[in-house]
């Protein structure tokens, strides 16, 4: 997310500034958590996923199955967007990510 803010305002010449490039981030992790933070906790990368389990909200064998829906997330986005909108790339990841870690959470 925080490279594709500053993709948007490099093709936009800067005209959006720094102001832009710091909260546009905050803002996809935001919609990310309203809309997902029920279902996997809002564990979006394995950073914080290895939060949680430092704070004991989720057992190792959990930390196994998120990080690799995580990753599995990623790559198929990857996959499916090698280039172009930024938008549409995280689009693709919140969804991807969301569907592999709703098959993985079923098998707890």
């Amino acid at each position: 997310m925080a490279s594709g803010s500053v993709v948007i305002d490099a093709r936009l010449n800067g005209t959006l500034g720094i102001p832009f490039v710091a909260f546009a981030p905050f803002v996809g992790v935001a919609i990310g958590v309203y809309m997902f933070g029920k279902v996997s906790m809002a564990n979006f990368n394995p950073a914080v996923t290895l939060g949680l389990l430092a704070t004991k909200h989720i057992t190792k064998r959990l930390v196994v199955l998120y990080i690799t829906a995580e990753i599995m997330g990623a790559l198929s986005s990857a996959a499916r967007f090698p280039v172009g909108n930024p938008l549409l790339k995280f689009c693709q990841l919140m969804v991807m990510s969301f569907i592999t870690q709703k098959s993985f959470i079923a098998l707890k």
